[in-house]
């Protein structure tokens, strides 16, 4: 009996699940397009990646629920300054405009147990301030209940080593389909 429990947990751990999934597949010019679950190999293509001079950022809508959320995460290397400017974001969702204004982003300080952030606001340097070669910082942000199919954004602009970039013009698509989550990830 122990054999048979042991190997029912073994089996759940190890196993997947194929789940239907509602997302917002996103485009943009010079982007690419990854999963966000687990580490980018399982699920929805419902990231987008843009890099600028080594600077990683990814763009996603995500769905938890009847909740969606706008999320922005930089990646930053070793030796490079992000700004990301006050500025006021709107995205046109069919006829409503949506504010997706960043005012801050948080980094995580310390892991484990003791999990806290520090809060970077918009218009204050962000660098790699940790041993490791890459610093992450990321914001989400609370979107209206109003269903749509389509979000568009533009307008954006991050500064990296003092450079003002333009963000190209970012498409979300609202898709389903079917696919394979690991049960323990």
């Amino acid at each position: 009996m122990k054999i048979l429990i042991a190997l029912l947990i073994l089996l759940t751990l190890c196993s997947c699940a194929v789940i239907k999934e509602d997302f917002y597949y996103p485009r943009a010019y010079g982007g690419s397009v990854e999963k966000e679950s687990c580490r980018g190999q399982v699920g929805a293509d419902n990231t987008l990646i843009l890099n600028f001079k080594g600077v990683v950022s990814k763009f996603s809508m995500r769905i938890f629920g009847d909740k969606r959320f706008f999320s922005v995460t930089l990646t930053i290397p070793d030796g490079a300054e992000v700004i990301w400017p006050k500025q006021t974001i709107t995205g046109v969702a069919e006829d409503t405009n949506v504010d997706l204004t960043i005012n801050s982003f948080a980094r995580v300080v310390s892991r484990g147990d003791n999990y806290q952030t520090a809060e970077y606001f918009a218009g204050s340097i962000m660098k790699n301030n940790s041993d490791s070669s890459e610093d992450e910082y990321f914001e989400s942000i609370l979107l209206p209940n109003k269903l749509f199919e389509v979000l568009t954004i533009e307008n954006l602009n991050i500064i990296i080593n003092g450079e003002t970039l333009s963000v190209p013009s970012i498409r979300f698509e609202k898709s389903s389909g079917y696919f394979l989550h690991p049960l323990n990830c």
